[in-house]
């Protein structure tokens, strides 16, 4: 069976959420509101692609790594997945729709998601076709 082409990723408890601003003396409000600030901003194009590039060759060093025990616990620790990207759900959003998808009813823009590698392959494919198409349409 098929791995599921997207996975809702939990929210952090209260406890985890109160320990990490304990931590940082305070400042995890203005720090998470401007990590949920720039996963809420649309990308364009260019961005996009190079966002889905980094996530795409995080999760390929992960699956590297996935291949002895010292590496699969590495990628436990950090949260990296060999066959998933971490995204938003407005970011989530504008892949699907490169793809022509459109998103299932349970995504939301603040949400957190995995998407399975082999959608974040394809988008980047054609992201990088339709930027090379709009630069050579410019010449």
């Amino acid at each position: 069976m098929p791995k599921p082409a997207i996975k809702v990723v939990g929210d952090t408890s209260k406890i985890h959420r109160g320990a990490s601003e304990a931590a940082v003396g305070g400042t995890a409000s203005l720090l998470s509101a401007l990590s949920i600030a720039a996963d809420l901003m649309p990308h364009d194009e260019i961005d996009l692609h190079n966002f889905l590039k980094v996530r795409y060759a995080a999760a390929l060093q992960a699956a590297k790594r996935a291949s002895w025990f010292g590496g699969r616990w590495f990628n436990s620790l950090s949260g990296e997945d060999p066959d998933y990207i971490p995204i938003s759900g407005a970011h989530l959003t504008q892949t699907l729709a490169v793809k022509g998808l459109t998103p299932p009813d349970f995504i939301v823009p603040r949400g957190k998601y995995l998407l399975r590698l082999d959608y974040a392959e394809k988008a980047i494919v054609l992201l990088l076709e339709r930027i090379t198409q709009r630069e050579t349409d410019h010449l």
